[in-house]
């Protein structure tokens, strides 16, 4: 068999691999493994496998991320142009790794073995890997070098080229803060990599597209495309997923890799275990790699720990821990956000010492005082009585104006002829609720609360609409009916019949009637139709 012969047989095999057919793989081995003395079917072997192992993993191929001596030593120009594929399968194992530093010695080996390939195709796939390698570290600015790969990998017809990168430049549009083309561009390449009928690109391009979703305020979209994602993906794929479900509010633990450590940040903020919690918080620095995902770890623990100065933290999360804004930007808090009860997300902590703000309530029992007084939430609808504490509590040592205060607590101007009366009553039960924990001092025009010792107050306005709860629910589901859904959110059947009316108007939700049971959905404007082979079907945007 002629080298020209083998490499042949390989790219075949590597093409299949790339549209999910992975049947006719064993055959190319077994073809190539006849000439087991020649360096070059060697080569293309361990680049089959390599590839193979990322859609299909096997025992057999359950590859590390260190390219084997073959690679590493190829010689002649089939041996390398092998070397480079391998080292490309190799590359999308450390990228789903977050393995920064053996991406870098893969990027460089793989440099060095592209030098073989006179079409310029390896090449063009290093600079593509250099591009990953570029947000990993936070680089944000690579509009153009992007453009530049797309321009040349559909002058070669390198249809997952242009995919990966297309999503990779919406990662780049959403880190700065461009939220309306990432989501264009997010769309464009799951769109694309269906046409193209590529599992593998799709897989990218949906994982972009998730975390596009929850990060502009969609975290039902972005839970309906990962739990579909989680039926089908290769083990290589699950840490991202886990981590992408655990911050798209998934109620169900993760199970393995940096999203595992979020877990144990989690659980050890909600025992009030402080030292297995800065125990946590640090074993995790040094494993994120994803400066992106960094900066979400980030949020998450200075949204947890109630001793983090609010200076200290990004504008979006100091807004929403200094009271501004009853939302985290970006869907910073989605990992911590309530289940099925009715307990608020977020609790302001304030003292006679410290800069009143927000915490989230996973993260309470942190603050480690003894003495504090903690609220628990009332049942009441509204929380008005909550909400004039947490509200006046954020206004520090200045206070409020009474006027800003009552709209504040009701959500309308105060017209003192006919609100006076109501806000003397509520200024009269704030200073039972608070009892000896606080002092309110009011003036005619001023209202100002002085904490005797730390309070702990839980905020109403943090917790998540009704609409928001039934949208994670059917993501999840699937589908489920009015009574279902109460059932499982604990909220009055009426309130539930209200809010999916509602989402149906808006188009976020869809309507199913099947002798005579009416069940809900989630609006799912574009499907995937990848091979179903794979068990990936109609995976939605």
């Amino acid at each position: 068999m002629h080298s020209d012969q083998v490499e042949l047989i390989a790219r075949q095999a590597l093409e299949q691999i790339e549209h999910g057919r992975v049947e006719g793989v064993d055959r190319a081995l077994a073809e190539l493994s006849v000439r087991a003395n020649d360096p070059g079917a060697r080569a293309w072997s361990l680049a089959i496998r390599a590839h193979r192992s990322i859609v299909a993993p096997s025992s057999l191929d359950a590859a590390g991320l260190e390219p084997p001596a073959p690679v590493t030593d190829a010689t002649s120009p089939t041996e390398r142009r092998a070397g480079a594929w391998t080292c490309i399968a190799l590359e999308r194992a450390a990228l789903l790794a977050t393995d920064r530093d053996a991406l870098e010695r893969l990027l460089a080996l793989h440099d060095r073995c592209a030098g073989a390939d006179d079409s310029g195709e390896l090449a063009l796939r290093a600079s593509a890997g250099r591009l990953w390698s570029r947000v990993l570290d936070g680089d944000q600015d690579i509009e153009e070098s992007c453009r530049s790969v797309v321009q040349t990998a559909g002058r070669l017809r390198l249809a997952d080229v242009v995919v990966e990168t297309t999503a990779l430049r919406a990662l780049a549009a959403l880190g700065r803060d461009e939220p309306q083309p990432a989501v264009a561009l997010a769309r464009r390449a799951a769109r694309m990599a269906r046409t193209e009928a590529m599992p593998e690109p799709e897989r990218m391009a949906c994982f972009v597209l998730a975390r596009v979703r929850r990060s502009t305020g969609q975290p039902h979209l972005a839970l309906r495309i990962l739990t579909a994602l989680a039926r089908v993906v290769p083990p290589r794929w699950r840490p991202w997923l886990e981590w992408e479900l655990l911050f798209a509010g998934a109620t169900r633990a993760p199970g393995a890799g940096t999203a595992t450590a979020l877990v144990e940040i989690l659980d050890a903020a909600r025992g009030g275990d402080r030292a297995r919690f800065d125990r946590a918080v640090s074993a995790q620095e040094s494993a994120l790699a994803w400066a992106d995902r960094a900066r979400e770890r980030d949020a998450l623990v200075a949204a947890l720990d109630p001793q983090v100065d609010p200076s200290t933290m990004e504008p979006p999360l100091r807004a929403w821990a200094l009271g501004e804004t009853p939302v985290a930007a970006r869907g910073l808090l989605g990992a911590a956000s309530p289940g099925e009860g009715e307990t608020a997300l977020a609790h302001v902590v304030t003292g006679p010492y410290g800069v009143p703000r927000r915490c989230l309530s996973d993260g309470v029992a942190l603050v480690g005082d003894e003495s504090a007084l903690r609220l628990a939430r009332m049942q009441r609808r509204q929380g008005r009585l909550d909400t004039a504490a947490a509200v006046l509590a954020l206004a520090g040592a200045p206070g409020l104006e009474a006027t800003h205060f009552f709209r504040e607590v009701y959500g309308f101007p105060f017209a003192p002829a006919l609100h006076r009366g109501a806000l003397d009553v509520l200024v009269h039960r704030l200073r039972e609720r608070l009892h000896d924990g606080a002092v309110v001092h009011r003036t005619s025009e001023r209202l100002v609360l002085e904490p005797r010792r730390v309070l702990v107050l839980p905020d109403p306005r943090c917790a998540p609409l009704v609409g928001d709860r039934i949208l994670r629910l059917l993501a999840v589901e699937r589908r489920a009916s009015a009574r279902d859904a109460a059932k499982r959110l604990g909220v009055p059947l009426r309130t539930v019949q209200t809010a999916l009316r509602e989402l149906v108007a808006d188009g976020a939700c869809s309507v199913q009637r099947d002798r005579g049971r009416v069940e809900y959905g989630v609006q799912e404007p574009t499907f995937s139709d990848t091979t179903t082979r794979l068990g990936m079907t109609r995976l939605p945007e």
